[in-house]
């Protein structure tokens, strides 16, 4: 059967996100390009008033913002039934608590689908049926057996040749057959050359009527475009004695292959526009640059430091769109046109892809690489696709399909595998499986291991629902997708449902440490994401012995904790009533700086007694977080609003230990607050001690001690004693007096839970 090519389309009328409907419209084209969208438009839905608002910019973005906050359980049916394909349904689990959190899940995803449509019906445009996407990706990808091998040739006519080509699709007419081929052309940094990409058989042909046209034409095969330049093999003229058939390149071009970096993220301590800027563009100059933006992090403590006013909206600078801004305007300065490198331009545009509203940017990364003919492939579409697949836009993940296919890039296996991932019903999930077997792709152990890592929460929730032992389930897994199939993302869907199934009568825990320890004989260490799944099954259920038997990891996996972590080991000890845990885990937070807004608020609500739970109000259970003598600094200088009390603190600790890391890992530490301290403290409440008049004596426990190191490696490690507990009676300005405040009433009103 011949490989399928696209039917000639007329070149699309793109959503023209530069002047929509309405006279406020400049922000959608700054949050994601401009693509075709599906033929079939329906009526523009009737938006709420108050989403639609007229003044510019600001009140645009809002709209946008406002249309993801739709209450899920307010969507009508005949839109849970669009959306059921992309979003899937609830599952239901022996375990009601489990049953809940599936169906919070499905009620967010379907939240942000119908968000999505509601931005899409603005424009009076509809977000395409998964169908229609499903059906053009089968239409572009030909079966593996009969996929032909796609090659590119990069064509230097002479200089007094004008060529105007920019990027088009060529028919080509076989001078000895005069059938009709089609290629794509683009052009080169070069203006006397093109680059044509095509069937190697159609670009062999095409070559020789060029030859045979022009004598003087020089013809160079284009390798791999993650390993080598355009300088790859010369094919015409003919080089006498070169090495492979002219595939070594002279000397004075050794310095001009692309090699495969890895750069890992790190971070830098000064902003953004502060990193020095090349006067003359070099090709290790410009990746350095690149690279220095793209992985280089400002820290969020930093942040606040450089870039902390606030703007109009009240909303902090958004410091991603600071280092975005400096990368476009690098690629698109001319004077580094000639550095500009496949592997240069796949590592801004991975960056940038999965930046919220700084796709556009990315995308227009893409056409200039486009424009300057850099060798482009399916998986440099990939990296776009993949930043809508974490969207979960697939109106966007569809017009960018026929983007590709308008080029005539071919759908690869990465291409099936992020389809896969976007769609998340169950009967749709299989109906994609079975095309990639029919297509051939399945043949290869790679794509196995790649559809058991999206399939397993299917897989094993069937199975586990089916009342089959995890050694069952592996086994067949194994028969299924071969072996070595179970990945690090494998493991991950596993444990999820796992726990799920997990109850007192039915436990499931053992075969979640069972199937950690398989993982770490295969030779994949435990990743923090892992982890926390753990830690936040451990929260929910109050099960510290899980908990700190996942923390017991970090060390081994070596891997560190993150703000996710913080903010479940947080929620356990506040569900616990485990204040000295609490005080251990906040203190570490502070001087990692890994504490987000959640966290920081969870904690307010037992330091102001705000919280539900009437242990929380008592002062002898409040957690210690700071040694005695800042209770003095406090008392002396108090605290003007009860909004500053987890800032003045944090300010306080680190003003006090500024330079200093704990010595001790977390888990250890939580360790013995927890198994010390608050066993103590549990023990004491169930059995209090009285005096001889018969008065309750005062829970007694020990001093949580931290040895701290200096963070340049200097002698001076010191210890700290955690005593000292938040008395806002003392400490905040005239607290007695005043009424509850509108951000306690807030506080009171948080639930905790996780989302």
């Amino acid at each position: 059967m011949p490989t399928p090519t696209p039917t000639p389309t007329p070149t699309p009328t793109p959503l023209d996100f530069s002047a929509p409907p309405s006279a406020s419209s400049k922000i959608l084209s700054s949050q994601e390009p401009s693509l075709q969208p599906n033929n079939a438009s329906g009526e523009p839905r009737n938006l709420p008033t108050k989403l639609v608002d007229d003044t510019p910019h600001e009140s645009k973005n809002r709209l946008f913002r406002n249309a993801f906050k739709i209450k899920a359980d307010l969507v009508d049916e005949v839109d849970k039934r669009i959306h059921q394909p992309v979003t899937g349904q609830p599952r239901t689990y022996p375990n009601a608590l489990a049953t809940k959190e599936s169906l919070d899940e499905q009620r967010r995803d379907m939240r942000r689908q119908v968000g999505h449509s509601i931005v899409w019906n603005h424009f009076n445009r509809k977000v395409p049926d998964w169908m229609a996407c499903f059906d053009l990706m089968r239409r572009m990808t030909p079966k593996w057996s009969e996929r032909a091998e796609m090659s590119a040739v990069r064509i230097v006519l002479p200089k007094t040749w004008t060529i105007d080509v920019n990027n088009l699709n060529l028919e080509y007419v076989d001078s000895a057959t005069g059938v009709l081929q089609k290629l794509r052309a683009s052009v080169d940094k070069n203006p006397s050359a093109i680059v044509l990409r095509g069937k190697s058989t159609v670009l062999a042909k095409a070559v020789d009527d060029i030859v045979r046209f022009c004598k003087e034409a020089e013809v160079y095969e284009l390798g791999t475009v993650a390993t080598s330049d355009y300088r790859t093999k010369q094919l015409w003229p003919t080089i006498e004695d070169a090495p492979n058939g002219g595939a070594s390149l002279p000397e004075d071009h050794d310095g001009s292959m692309w090699v495969h970096k890895e750069y890992q993220p790190y971070d830098i301590t000064e902003p953004y526009e502060n990193i020095p800027r090349p006067e003359a563009w070099r090709q290790d100059n410009f990746e350095q640059y690149i690279a220095t933006l793209c992985y280089g992090r400002i820290p969020a403590h930093l942040a606040i430091k450089f870039y902390g006013e606030r703007r109009v909206n009240g909303r902090h600078i958004d410091t991603d769109g600071i280092r975005i801004r400096l990368i476009v305007e690098a690629f698109e300065d001319p004077s580094a046109h000639s550095f500009v490198t496949a592997p240069i331009l796949k590592m801004a545009v991975s960056m940038m892809a999965f930046k919220g509203g700084h796709r556009a940017e990315a995308n227009r990364l893409v056409e200039l690489g486009e424009e300057l003919g850099i060798p482009m492939d399916t998986d440099t579409y990939n990296l776009m696709l993949e930043g809508y697949v974490h969207k979960r836009d697939l109106g966007f993940f569809h017009g960018f399909l026929r983007k590709m296919e308008l080029r005539y890039f071919h759908p690869n296996i990465r291409t099936w595998l992020l389809f896969l991932q976007l769609i998340r019903g169950d009967g749709e999930r299989r109906q994609i499986v079975v095309t990639m077997y029919e297509l051939g792709m399945l043949n290869h152990a790679t794509t196995r291991r790649g559809i058991a890592d999206v399939m397993a929460p299917l897989d094993s929730y069937d199975a586990f629902k089916a009342g089959k032992s995890l050694d069952d389930f592996l086994a067949l897994q194994k028969d299924r997708y071969g072996k070595n199939w179970l990945t690090a993302g494998a493991v991950q869907g596993i444990v999820i449902e796992l726990l799920r199934f997990h109850r007192r009568e039915d436990p499931r825990i053992e075969d979640c440490k069972r199937l950690i320890e398989i993982q770490i004989e295969n030779g994949h260490p435990v990743e923090t994401q892992t982890i926390n799944i753990f830690l936040k099954h451990a929260s929910l259920t109050k099960d510290w012995n899980t908990a700190l038997w996942a923390m017991s990891h970090f060390r081994s996996a070596g891997c560190e904790p993150n703000q996710d972590t913080y903010f479940f080991l947080t929620h356990l000890a506040v569900n616990s009533r485990s204040p000295h845990a609490l005080g251990t885990i906040y203190f570490y937070g502070v001087l990692h700086r890994k504490l987000k807004k959640v966290s920081r608020q969870m904690l307010a609500q037992v330091l102001l007694r705000l919280h539900r739970d009437p242990f929380w109000q008592r002062q002898e259970c409040q957690p210690t977080i700071f040694p005695k003598d800042v209770i003095a600094t406090l008392e002396n200088n108090k605290i003007a609003s009860s909004r500053n009390v987890m800032s003045t603190i944090e300010r306080v600790i680190l003003d006090k230990w500024e330079g200093y890391l704990p010595i001790k890992p977390l888990s250890r530490s939580l360790q013995l607050a927890y198994r010390s301290n608050d066993h103590s403290l549990h023990r004491q409440e169930r059995n209090p001690t009285c005096d001889e008049d018969g008065v309750r004596q005062p829970i007694r426990v020990q001093d949580l001690v931290i040895k701290l190191r200096r963070l340049d490696g200097e002698p001076g490690n010191i210890n700290v004693r955690l005593k000292g507990t938040f008395n806002p009676g003392s400490m905040i300005k005239d607290w007695a007096s005043r009424g509850v405040s509108l951000a306690e009433e807030q506080l009171m009103a948080e639930e905790g839970g996780i989302s």
